[in-house]
């Protein structure tokens, strides 16, 4: 009786390892099939949400001022005020396109980081005016697109393997 015991717990773990694997294989056959698709649109999503938010701190600098001014850094001011609208813009579009993706992206993980620290962290989640979720979720996809890069469909990609179909020199 122990025997068959230890046979049918044998050949069930085995079973179940097998059933997950076949489960976890297709599961990455999909994945990988629409992998590229997928992540251009989530680094298009992310490169507009910075390139917006970008723009809304052009329109009204006095935000970013106030911000910044509520918050432990506020030493530096004026220069923050003006380039991290820029930073913002710039790299929005970037990653947009895909053209030195994780370029951009460390570029902006300082900036989000530290909105996240000194300036969201203080209001709290629910703060009337607080962005902390959104930046949270926006700098995941920032190290998201660390350790992915472009993707496929990308400049990056592009500019790595240029026109493959080159004329070879005659011999």
């Amino acid at each position: 009786m122990e025997l068959a015991r230890k046979i049918v717990t044998f050949y069930g773990i085995n079973l179940l390892k097998l059933l997950v694997m076949a489960i976890h294989r297709k599961i990455r056959g999909l994945s990988d099939k629409h992998k590229s698709s997928w992540i251009v649109v989530l680094r298009a999503g992310l490169g507009v949400c910075l390139f917006i938010k970008g723009i809304q701190f052009l329109q009204n600098s006095a935000l970013i001022g106030q911000l910044i001014s509520g918050s432990r850094i506020s030493g530096s001011v004026s220069i923050l005020q003006s380039i991290i609208p820029w930073v913002h813009l710039l790299g929005g579009l970037m990653i947009i396109t895909g053209f030195l993706t994780r370029l951009a992206v460390l570029v902006q993980l300082p900036i989000l980081t530290g909105a996240i620290i000194f300036v969201h962290a203080k209001q709290g989640v629910f703060g009337g005016q607080s962005d902390l979720v959104f930046t949270i979720i926006v700098v995941i996809m920032l190290l998201f697109f660390l350790v992915e890069g472009g993707g496929s469909m990308s400049m990056d990609k592009a500019m790595r393997f240029p026109d493959r179909q080159q004329k070879k020199p005659a011999q």
